[in-house]
């Protein structure tokens, strides 16, 4: 009815507006900004359960006003919020194949971005607060530099990580020079994508980061005790969320928040107290038996849980095992994307091995057996089930005491187990949970 609706409704909002975007990551990011906020504004605009598309923005500026926002925003959506909402500070975390029958390839989403950022209110300042180890980040951010002189560019990264989150080559999606085609050099390659990189064709390479992760040591599903370099000075805190990718989401919070003008001591105590967003690494007690939810979307999201409960099996002493089962829920519905082709550009058994038992289900759980069967899993070890609470109980019962039986599962299949457990009062609603 209002085709101005977004771009009225943002001017009711204060400083700052954030938006979060990016192919993984953008929910606990804008749930952590958002906490950080919280801490000293009280109020902020947000989209709490994560509905990042145009409506979901109208939506959650109809509920407030007069108040900082931090929105998480869908890539495909990004050029539109940045024309109509004028935000402060956008957040570029990563750039990965995802739902390639919307987006379309990465280059695509690029070139998006970049016209957005060219025809941006030059009235306006506007600080990009991007992924160093990222390539197409990296390379987004330095063109909006050039084509803007009203564009700020602030950088986060990681300097190190455990020998077990570097791979020996790099993701397929972040090989090539953005800049000119070339193979990219690394020095360093990292399991979440990218990591320190340099072009010998045209000299493109990582930028130092302003706000760079020294120490990050994983303490499994329980958490990270992370130390972060920032241009005042070294900040410590131990992150309650597990995984390097959640180590990145922490740093662009914490990036934001300090060029923002917050303390050092409240985005300490805010991300040290910080809950998972829901379906991301949020723990469940189902009838007094654990469980992690573990969204997981397209390669670079799977392969990136796959490691956590390796790690998690590690520290629990407990692998390998044939006793330790894994469930895997795979949709194909509209909001997961119907191509499910990337599920055959994981590697499941060279970071599992193949000797746990999976319970493969969702509406396309026979893919997911072929899949494993291919990577050589005994077929006796892969059950084969449609429902997923019906999946996550059966691995329950079978699972060792005290291991927190893993669920990984697409976006519409997470909010099917969700909506049964909330039902039966296993789960807090999404909007509660999150607020």
């Amino acid at each position: 009815m209002d085709r101005n609706a977004l771009k009225n409704l943002a001017k009711r909002l204060s400083h700052p507006v954030v938006l979060v975007s990016g192919t993984n990551g953008k929910t606990t990011t804008t749930s952590l900004l958002a906490e950080v906020f919280r801490q000293v504004a009280g109020k902020v605009a947000t989209n709490r359960a994560g509905a990042n598309l145009t409506p979901g923005l109208v939506s959650a500026l109809l509920e407030t006003k007069k108040t900082p926002a931090i929105f998480e925003v869908d890539e495909g959506a990004l050029p539109t919020a940045i024309e109509e909402v004028g935000p402060d500070f956008v957040v570029l975390l990563n750039l990965a194949r995802d739902q390639l029958d919307r987006y379309g390839e990465i280059d695509t989403v690029v070139c998006r971005w970049l016209d957005a950022l060219r025809r941006k209110d030059e009235s306006r300042r506007l600080t990009l607060v991007a992924n160093a180890d990222d390539p197409r980040i990296c390379h987004v951010a330095k063109q909006a530099e050039t084509l803007s002189p009203s564009v700020r560019v602030v950088y986060f990264g990681i300097e190190a990580v455990p020998e077990s989150e570097e791979v020996k080559t790099s993701s397929p999606d972040s090989a090539a020079c953005p800049s000119c085609g070339e193979d990219l050099d690394y020095e360093t390659a990292y399991a979440t994508g990218g990591g320190h990189y340099s072009c010998r064709s045209c000299g493109f390479n990582r930028p130092q980061p302003h706000y760079s992760v020294s120490v990050f040591e994983s303490g499994g599903m329980r958490g990270t005790r992370v130390q972060l370099e920032c241009p005042a000075g070294a900040t410590k805190f131990m992150f309650p969320l597990p995984g390097l990718h959640n180590v990145y989401n922490a740093s662009a919070s914490a990036a934001v928040a300090t060029e923002a003008g917050l303390s050092r001591s409240s985005i300490e105590r805010a991300l040290s107290k910080t809950k998972a967003a829901y379906g991301r690494s949020e723990m469940v007690n189902v009838y007094g038996r654990p469980a992690y939810l573990l969204l997981s979307k397209n390669p670079q999201s799977i392969s990136q849980n796959l490691r956590l409960v390796r790690q998690e099996a590690e520290i629990l002493g407990e692998y390998p095992t044939c006793r330790i089962p894994l469930v895997f829920a795979l949709n194909d519905r509209i909001a997961d994307g119907r191509d499910i082709s990337w599920i055959w550009d994981v590697d499941f058994s060279g970071i599992l091995g193949c000797m746990l038992p999976v319970v493969a289900c969702g509406d396309r759980a026979e893919s997911v057996a072929l899949r494993l069967v291919y990577d050589g899993w005994d077929p006796r070890l892969v059950l084969t089930l449609r429902d997923p609470y019906h999946a996550l109980c059966t691995a329950l019962s079978n699972a060792l005491p005290g291991w927190p039986v893993p669920f990984i599962a697409t976006y519409t299949a997470m909010r099917t187990l969700r909506a049964d457990l909330v039902k039966r009062k296993l789960a807090p609603p999404i909007e509660d949970q999150s607020r």
